[in-house]
């Protein structure tokens, strides 16, 4: 059976349009199939690269924890080293205070014994000094004792001496304070009365001239104030 010509062409049309439709078919095939193998060679990377991070983050981790434990024995470590210096430190400053304590109280009963020592020392440099004043005492009352009829006898001379000296001294201001009264008196008597009769110049000279004739003599002085005074009654 012969074809016409435009069956010929639309066999032609229709064979075209099959191998078209065949090529975009096999190349989105193709693009599938690449895309799948990209697909697979990008969950592959992706699943290797997760891998790689999650090996290396454990391995980082496991790092982490070994060097947290590590510090953490380093911690407890410098921790208990800590407590062991501080204990030792207090167990030495225990042992220094004990030390100190011990010296001090050495010190003092040291210093107790040398205070009695030297206690009894001034104690018996008493009693020694005590016995030879004791000895030079009754030595020197025996001597006293066998000098004292002398001893007696020029102690009353020189107290009857003493005395009768005092007794002239006495009996002597006795008398001079009777004679400088009685000159007193004289003298406020005659300033009475020349009070009345002489000037103040006349009065100098006769007080100068009985402070002249007092140095002379009281009782010339007496007497010449006396005839003063007569003159200057009379007067």
């Amino acid at each position: 059976m012969k074809m016409t010509k435009e069956q010929q062409v639309a066999l032609r049309t229709k064979m075209k349009n099959y191998q078209a439709r065949r090529k975009h078919e096999e190349k989105m095939n193709e693009i599938k199939r690449k895309s799948c193998e990209d697909l697979q060679s990008l969950r592959s990377s992706l699943d290797a690269k997760l891998t790689s991070a999650q090996i290396k983050h454990k391995s980082q981790m496991q790092q982490k924890e070994q060097e947290l434990r590590k510090s953490k024995l380093e911690y407890d470590k410098k921790i208990r080293e800590t407590k062991e210096n501080q204990r030792k430190l207090e167990e030495e400053m225990l042992g220094w205070q004990t030390e100190l304590l011990s010296y001090r109280k050495m010190q003092e009963q040291r210093a107790e014994e040398a205070a009695k020592d030297q206690v009894a020392k001034r104690k018996q440099k008493i009693l020694e000094d005590r016995i030879l004043r004791g000895k030079l005492q009754r030595e020197n009352l025996e001597k006293l004792l066998s000098q004292d009829e002398d001893y007696r006898a020029e102690l009353e001379a020189s107290l009857a001496m003493k005395e009768a000296r005092a007794n002239a001294l006495i009996a002597e201001r006795d008398r001079i304070i009777q004679d400088s009264r009685a000159m007193s008196a004289a003298s406020q008597r005659l300033r009475d009365e020349v009070r009345h009769h002489f000037s103040m110049n006349d009065l100098d000279q006769l007080n100068k001239q009985a402070l002249m004739e007092a140095r002379l003599g009281v009782r010339g002085s007496q007497t010449s104030l006396a005839n003063q005074m007569s003159r200057v009654t009379l007067g």
